[in-house]
């Protein structure tokens, strides 16, 4: 997940793009999965990602900006623009 949206234009990316490149069975299932390893990687930081009106966390948020915060859940599509910092890490590491 982490190469295919670095390696988009702008290093943008939606969950339906991420299901279509890694033939995953839907775009709920690509946002599970990348909530999921954002998850983990916020818990191995102890970085606690903002909130949803409705108290969860927003786990995306902990490798990409650029969707409301406050949407309420993830239902709706959206793209994720990654982070600089991960961006920049991800290239010297010369993972994506």
């Amino acid at each position: 997940m982490l190469q295919s949206q670095c390696r988009a234009p702008d290093c943008t990316i939606s969950a339906s793009q991420i299901a279509e490149q890694l033939k995953l069975k839907d775009a709920s299932y690509a946002r599970l999965r990348y909530a999921k390893f954002a998850r983990a990687v916020a818990e191995r930081l102890d970085y606690v990602p903002p909130l949803r009106r409705a108290g969860s966390p927003c786990w995306w948020f902990t490798l990409s900006v650029g969707r409301d915060v406050d949407n309420g859940d993830d239902d709706d599509e959206g793209d994720w623009i990654m982070r600089p910092e991960l961006v920049a890490a991800l290239r010297s590491m010369k993972w994506a």
